[in-house]
């Protein structure tokens, strides 16, 4: 899959199971980080 900013991608992925403010504060993290944790 590729690394797209997109928040649907992230909303219907099956292995997230977070509030939308804290998959956006996970994404924050790992855009900060350059990479993805949760990979």
């Amino acid at each position: 899959m590729a690394h797209e900013q997109d928040e649907t991608d992230w909303a219907g992925h099956p292995d997230i199971a977070l509030s939308d403010d804290e998959v956006r504060a996970l994404i924050a993290q790992d855009y900060a980080g350059g990479k993805w944790a949760w990979r």
